[in-house]
């Protein structure tokens, strides 16, 4: 009962989330002028691809990360898609410092000898960040957020399971705009 109480106010704050994040875009002229581009994020053992949409006040930033391994007849699969929204200052000439929150799903897939494990997930988490321009069309940042993540778990011969964590992530990002 405690678990689906928990379960219900992490609904209602992502709720809360997402609708200010939806006042936020709705506030953006359509006509403003964007910068578009193409960036990478590096954290722990894999990569992060974006797609940085700059507006005059707003950052918004698709991305999607994948892993796969295999050797020995285990294989591991994983896919993220993911939004990051963010209200951005610029910090002078040459550096800007970015504040909002990204949405992330994911679906993991690991085989280990007979054995299947499935994992289906949401994450939801404030992020902050800073990045400093080398030129106009290129930028090296670094930004911390604390994601909530919930998902399922499913493996063969075993029944389903839930979880709930907190973590820290940090992530070094290199974008370029055109």
């Amino acid at each position: 009962m405690k678990s689906t109480e928990n379960c219900a106010k992490h609904v209602k704050a992502g709720a809360l989330f997402l609708s200010g994040i939806a006042a936020l875009v709705l506030q953006v002229p359509l006509a403003s002028a964007a910068d578009f581009g193409l960036g990478v994020a590096h954290q722990g053992s894999g990569s992060t691809v974006l797609i940085p949409v700059r507006m005059e006040n707003l950052f918004i930033e698709p991305e999607i990360r994948f892993e796969a391994d295999s050797a020995s007849g285990n294989s591991f699969h994983s896919v993220n898609p993911g939004v990051g929204v963010y209200w951005r200052k610029e910090l002078g000439a040459l550096f800007e410092t970015y504040i909002g929150g990204k949405l992330a799903f994911g679906a993991t897939k690991q085989t280990i000898g007979t054995t299947e494990i499935k994992t289906g997930s949401i994450t939801l988490g404030p992020t902050i960040g800073i990045q400093h321009f080398f030129s106009k069309q290129f930028s090296l940042g670094l930004d911390a957020s604390l994601p909530y993540q919930h998902g399922k778990t499913t493996q063969t011969a075993q029944p389903d399971t839930t979880f709930h964590s907190w973590r820290t992530e940090t992530r070094v990002v290199l974008r370029a705009f055109f």
